[in-house]
């Protein structure tokens, strides 16, 4: 009989049903029965860190993780990819564009993957050497991959370049509910980030918490980087959602907001869009 390809994969294994190939009787994930003993066992965030590192977390990596999964869940609508989400919403597009939208943006550079994986890669090349931190932040485009894909960076990765303070709710985050000591990755971001605002004359961004976080937890820089845009989607999907609801009369940039300085004159006859202004 000739052999049957096969995917190969370290993170997970079909036991087949015994009368049908195509359907599993039993899965297994990096050594647990997902529906034997996961299931009704672990939380949601367990099982997730289990997929991206093959093992089960501690108590103390689970608090971390969930304390930034809430931090990251939803930026609100004052975040540009979650802006994207709710353009493609309000223009009725379907669930996975909303999606895709988002994804597109919060993907880069601005307080993206590609910048938070630009983080976590320096806290593995450098860990809580400040000094290389500081030169790290002045020549962020020195080393570069992939420049087919990716835009140098314009500003430092991790800093907002429009605010010199760091947030209260990015402070808060930081601390960890008072157990940020705990966790020293975070603990050295919490003790030298007014040094960074100082050097950078910027704010400290929610994503270099969350690439502390992520460093603490064991991830790689693309595990971290594809973590986080999971994490980032329930605020992107209500978001659209709600956008779609409400309609484009309420949404801004219309009616008042918009002035016309050059005005093109009559452009022809327009279509009836009366059905949709009901």
């Amino acid at each position: 009989m000739e052999e049957v390809p096969s995917f190969k994969t370290s993170i997970w294994q079909d036991i087949p049903e015994d009368d049908n190939a195509f359907v599993a009787k039993q899965s297994v994930c990096h050594g647990y029965d997902v529906f034997g003993d996961v299931l009704g066992n672990a939380t949601f965030s367990e099982y997730l860190m289990m997929l991206f590192t093959g093992n089960k977390p501690s108590q103390e990596q689970v608090y971390l993780f969930d304390c930034m999964a809430v931090a990251l869940g939803n930026a609100g609508p004052r975040d540009l990819a979650i802006r994207a989400a709710m353009n493609s919403g309000v223009g009725g597009a379907p669930a996975a564009a909303n999606l895709m939208s988002f994804l597109s943006v919060a993907a880069g550079n601005y307080e993206g993957g590609h910048e938070l994986h630009y983080l976590v890669s320096c806290f593995k090349q450098f860990h809580f050497q400040e000094e290389k931190w500081l030169e790290a932040f002045k020549n962020p485009n020195q080393s570069r991959l992939r420049e087919d894909i990716w835009e140098k960076f314009e500003h430092p990765p991790g800093f907002l370049p429009h605010a010199s303070k760091t947030s209260a709710i990015t402070l808060k985050f930081m601390d960890l509910r008072g157990k940020s000591g705990s966790y020293p990755a975070v603990n050295w971001l919490h003790k030298y980030y007014p040094d960074f605002e100082e050097a950078t004359g910027m704010a400290v961004s929610t994503n270099f918490v969350a690439a502390a976080c992520f460093y603490e937890l064991g991830f790689s820089p693309e595990q971290a980087e594809l973590c986080s845009l999971i994490i980032r989607l329930p605020g992107a999907a209500v978001h659209s959602l709600e956008a779609k609801n409400q309609g484009w009369k309420q949404f801004p940039f219309f009616g008042k907001q918009t002035e016309l300085t050059s005005d093109p004159g009559v452009v022809g006859p327009l279509p009836d869009v009366s059905e949709y202004l009901k």
